[in-house]
């Protein structure tokens, strides 16, 4: 949307994404976010698109202080609903109050994350990708995977054997053993 955005008014454009980095994360563990303010301080852009205020920022600091640097710099910023006029108080509130809802939806999906998380592994049920030698029953509850568990118990053997990481890696591979 924002390279059809800039087409349509006959801007060139540079795409910053911080493809699964989160918009949680301070300015500086977000390089795309610290490459875009680097080009706006060096004035190479002058105006921003972003679809939604929350892939910008979700937290009312990082908001406070990305509207310092676009209005010191005079850059332009626009969501899918247009231009957010940084000058005008009414609106500014209301981007305000969007951050704090951001802020507070972020917390509130970490805390269910944590506590489904929590009743996973309580109940021996897996979340995400499972070690090397385990698989899921049809309730989702870990158990070993005879198959894999043979590798696994063929790993441990050579180990002990004094076979070192490349050699086994080198052993699987010529037997081919798919990984993960």
């Amino acid at each position: 949307l924002g390279i059809e955005f800039a087409e349509s008014i006959g801007k060139p454009y540079s795409v910053y994404i911080d493809e699964g980095v989160s918009g949680t994360l301070p300015i500086e563990q977000r390089p795309q976010l610290q490459s875009l303010l680097d080009d706006i301080e060096e004035g190479i852009i002058d105006s921003v698109y972003v679809y939604l205020q929350d892939r910008l920022e979700r937290n009312p600091q990082v908001r406070l202080f990305l509207r310092s640097i676009f209005l010191k710099n005079k850059v332009r910023l626009y969501t899918e609903k247009g231009e957010v006029d940084l000058n005008d108080e009414d609106q500014t509130l209301m981007e305000d109050i969007f951050s704090l809802f951001n802020a507070r939806e972020v917390a509130k999906t970490r805390k269910r994350v944590k506590s489904v998380l929590l009743r996973n592994a309580k109940e021996g049920r897996s979340h995400g990708v499972l070690p090397y030698g385990y698989t899921t029953d049809s309730d989702k509850k870990i158990i070993i995977d005879e198959e894999e568990a043979e590798i696994v118990r063929l790993v441990f053997w050579e180990s002990l054997a004094g076979k070192g990481v490349s050699t086994i890696a080198e052993l699987l591979n010529n037997s081919g053993v798919p990984t993960r």
